[in-house]
């Protein structure tokens, strides 16, 4: 494909996604506390069993568990997450449909399906959107391998397993 082409594809799934979200946080957002949840590996040794230690498939099932999370405590369907897997260290923004009535599996397919959209769109044009204003469309992080870090505004909760 034509790299320019391929470029504007890119931008466009970007600025189509960033359009169909809300903004909540417009930078003027005080944290009177936040809370960091930081996982390590070793403290969860039956995950390496259940996962065959495949970092995309403990990315995919710790990003549904956060998923739910959210949802039942937060009404929250967009989140900035890092996955540190292989080449693709930036932090994205992702969507995720509401769970109600969902069973776990049809959630672990469905957060599976915008892992591998959103990996699809990940080597876009850095200047059009910086992980900074990823920060304007949510209020959560998850940092796999714990490699995204928000330095301008933290989030008022964000879970890194490492």
């Amino acid at each position: 494909m034509n790299t320019r082409l391929e470029n504007k594809l890119l931008d466009n799934y970007w600025i189509n996604k960033l359009n169909l979200c809300p903004i909540v946080n417009d930078g003027k957002l005080t944290l009177l506390e936040t809370e960091e949840v930081i996982i390590s590996k070793e403290a969860l040794p039956y995950f390496d069993k259940l996962t065959a230690s495949n970092e995309v498939v403990e990315f995919t099932v710790l990003l549904t568990i956060y998923n739910i999370l959210l949802q039942r405590y937060f009404e929250s369907i967009y989140f900035i997450a890092s996955p540190d897997l292989g080449d693709k260290e930036q932090a994205l923004l992702y969507k995720f449909n509401p769970i109600e009535r969902s069973t776990f599996k049809e959630c672990l397919n469905r957060v599976k399906e915008e892992i591998q959209e959103v990996f699809k769109y990940s080597n876009f044009n850095q200047s059009l959107v910086s992980k900074n204003s990823f920060c304007n469309y949510t209020s959560f992080g998850f940092s796999y391998n714990e490699n995204f870090h928000n330095e301008k505004n933290d989030f008022p909760f964000h879970l890194i397993y490492k």
